[in-house]
């Protein structure tokens, strides 16, 4: 264990303060310090349509936030427009690199949401939904897909029992055939519940839920999905805003979001003028502000920005550092503390002691 407490510029407690731990998430706090410092408080990011009469282009601006009602919000503007078809549906990602699982997380893959990719055109940070909730006695569970689009097929091996359950319930991901396969069985008494699984690729992922959404909404997609870059004959039709940055800092805080991390991250090489941007500029802006606070080497070692790897260090000393800086940042500071779990309440801290004391 290593902590250091102080109490106004008094030091009033200290143990191995300058010994380096694996921090995991704690990371962020690091990253949404460099963040809060890099961008300005009302920064929104811009997800926008283009249209050259034939095809419809996406163009993704790296907004982590991107979510169901922001394309929702495209779509209803691109129909008001009263085009009845569109051919091929084209995902313009190209503001970052290609390289979505980055060789500084954990090298092994999962399907769950903590491990989605990035991409700088991304949406309902690169999940799936789930839902199963048991049907009648011997017949399959509901299984729903949500969003639901061409993406994924959905296979249904369950079955519903009122007896004890013999065969545990299992969810299957295959992202090269894009199959998700539900099998094993659901007790008649269980309420719906809901589980999150990744997708390999975000840039089909936003393209088949968009040709969806459309589709919805009456406008036949003749043609595929594709990727591509926005030809500069094509018309700007939309423009979906992201939340301010300090709301999505709420999103990557409260839940220990790691596509965020990264995906904020990424944006701060963007800041640099790098494009396409990669991770790794973005970690060279996380270091350099704190090099700003002379925190070295020795209280910090940063690889990943979401704390998904083993390989970095910080010290309880070099963090209180970091704390210290934002606390006496009257600009910075609320915006931070908002973004924080609140024990017993909400994000990761909701179900922690409860109805206790601390709490």
């Amino acid at each position: 264990l290593g902590a250091e407490i102080q109490l106004g510029n008094q030091k009033i407690f200290s143990l191995n303060a300058d010994k380096k731990y694996i921090p995991a998430s704690v990371t962020k706090i690091v990253t949404a310090y460099a963040v809060l410092k890099s961008f300005p408080l009302n920064f929104k990011f811009k997800t926008e349509l283009f249209w050259d009469g034939k095809n419809l282009y996406i163009k993704g601006d790296g907004d982590p936030s991107f979510v169901s009602e922001n394309m929702w919000f495209l779509v209803n503007e691109f129909v008001r427009m009263n085009i009845k078809s569109v051919q091929d549906i084209v995902v313009d990602d190209s503001l970052f690199d290609q390289v979505r699982y980055d060789q500084t997380r954990e090298s092994v893959r999962v399907d769950r949401s903590y491990d989605a990719p990035v991409g700088a055109m991304s949406f309902n940070w690169n999940s799936i939904n789930i839902y199963v909730k048991p049907g009648e006695s011997g017949q399959s569970a509901f299984v729903y897909l949500d969003p639901e689009s061409s993406y994924f097929k959905l296979i249904n091996k369950t079955k519903t029992t009122s007896k004890k359950v013999d065969k545990e319930l299992i969810i299957d991901v295959n992202q090269d055939q894009r199959v998700v396969t539900v099998s094993g069985e659901v007790h008649k008494s269980l309420a719906e519940k809901a589980y999150f699984k990744n997708v390999a690729d975000p840039s089909a992922w936003t393209g088949e839920n968009l040709k969806s959404f459309l589709q919805q909404r009456g406008v036949q997609t003749m043609g595929k999905v594709k990727s591509g870059i926005v030809p500069t004959t094509a018309s700007k039709v939309a423009t979906s805003e992201s939340k301010n940055i300090n709301q999505i800092l709420i999103d990557m805080n409260k839940f220990s979001n790691n596509f965020v991390a990264e995906m904020l991250t990424k944006n701060l090489a963007v800041l640099q003028g790098e494009k396409p941007a990669r991770l790794a500029t973005g970690i060279e802006v996380i270091r350099k502000e704190l090099k700003k606070l002379d925190a070295t080497n020795e209280n910090f070692y940063i690889e990943n920005p979401s704390g998904f790897s083993r390989d970095n260090r910080i010290s309880a000393k070099g963090l209180n550092r970091v704390l210290q800086s934002l606390q006496n940042d009257f600009q910075l500071f609320p915006g931070f503390i908002e973004s924080l779990p609140i024990l017993g309440i909400d994000g990761t801290l909701k179900k922690r002691m409860k109805n206790t004391p601390i709490q």
